[in-house]
C-alpha cells in the first residue's frame, strides 16, 4: 500500500497523512474492499486440472477508476520476511485498466509452467492510479494497492509443520513455527495459555497469524506480566492454520522469568 502526497501541503494535511497511513496499514491483511472498489477473490490456487482464472473488479464509486497490474514472484527469507522478484511466468491481462463507474471489469491470469514437486506462489498486486486532476494543491491522493496471493499447487501437495524450540527467557515466550511440506499454509491465529499448578488460568493472549510457505519458519514472541509469569507452571501453545493444527508445552520455572 503507498501513498502520494501533493506538494506544498499544511502541517495538519501531513498529521492527518500519517494517521491514515498507520490504520491502513493495520488492516492491510483484509484485502477484499477498499474505498469504492472491491477484488474478488482474495487468492487465487492453480493446480494440473486449474491453470487460469478470473478476477473481479467492481467499481462501486461515482468516478471512473484508473488501475495498474503487475505480478512478482513471491518468495520468503530465512526469518519469514516476504520477498518480491519480477514474475516472467505468470499470465495476466490487461495489465492497465479503466472502469466506469457502477460497473465492474475483469483481469484474466494464467501460468505458464506446472509448479512440479514444490509450491510456486505469486502475487497480483492491482494499484490504484489517483487521478491528479482532482482536488487543490493541499489535497492529499490515497492510492490503494491490493496483493492477490496466487498459488500454483505441487504435483503432490505436502502439509507438514511443527512448533520448534519453544522456550521462556527472561520472561518472553518465543517459538519458531516451521513449514516442512512442500505447499504454504495460512496460520489464522496462536493461542497461549498459561496455568497455575492448581489449575487456574493466569494467562492468556491471541496472536494474528500470517503467511507461511513452503520450507520456510517464523519466530514469535510475547512478553509475560512480572507479576503473572512467576505464577504459571505450563504454558499451552496452539496454531490454527487453514491446513493443519499445532501444539506444544512449555514447563515454566520462575528463574525462567527474571534475567540474571
Amino acid at each position: 500500500m503507498f501513498f502520494e502526497y501533493a506538494h506544498n501541503f499544511r502541517p495538519w494535511v501531513l498529521c492527518f497523512t500519517l494517521l491514515v497511513c498507520f490504520f491502513l496499514n493495520l488492516f492491510w491483511m483484509v484485502p477484499a474492499e477498499a474505498g469504492n472498489w472491491r477484488v474478488a477473490p482474495i487468492r487465487i490456487s492453480f493446480d494440473a486440472t486449474s491453470r487460469s482464472e478470473v478476477v473481479t473488479i467492481n467499481n462501486d464509486g461515482d468516478q471512473p477508476l484508473n488501475l495498474e497490474v503487475s505480478a512478482v514472484r513471491w518468495m520468503q527469507d530465512a526469518s519469514g520476511q516476504n520477498i518480491y522478484q519480477p514474475a516472467t511466468d505468470l499470465i495476466y491481462f490487461p495489465k492497465q485498466l479503466v472502469i466506469e463507474p457502477q460497473k465492474e471489469r475483469v483481469i484474466r491470469t494464467g501460468v505458464k509452467v506446472p509448479a512440479g514437486n514444490q509450491e510456486k506462489t505469486y502475487r497480483l498486486f492491482i494499484k490504484e492510479v489517483p487521478d491528479r486532476s482532482q482536488g487543490g494543491p493541499n489535497t492529499v491522493a490515497l492510492a490503494i494497492q491490493f496483493g492477490v496471493p496466487v498459488f500454483v499447487k505441487p504435483t503432490n501437495e505436502e502439509i507438514a509443520g511443527a512448533i520448534v524450540d519453544p522456550q521462556v527467557v527472561d520472561g518472553v515466550i518465543s517459538a519458531r513455527v516451521e513449514n516442512r511440506g512442500n505447499s504454504h499454509f495460512r496460520v489464522k491465529n496462536i493461542s497461549i495459555i498459561g496455568v497455575s499448578a492448581a489449575g487456574e488460568q493466569q494467562f492468556s493472549k491471541e496472536l494474528s497469524g500470517w503467511y507461511l510457505l513452503n520450507n520456510r519458519s517464523r519466530t514469535f514472541e510475547v512478553a509475560l506480566p512480572e507479576e503473572t509469569c512467576s505464577q504459571i507452571k505450563t504454558l499451552d501453545i496452539q496454531i490454527q492454520s487453514d491446513k493443519i493444527e499445532l501444539e506444544e508445552r512449555i514447563n515454566v520455572d520462575p528463574a525462567m522469568c527474571t534475567a540474571p
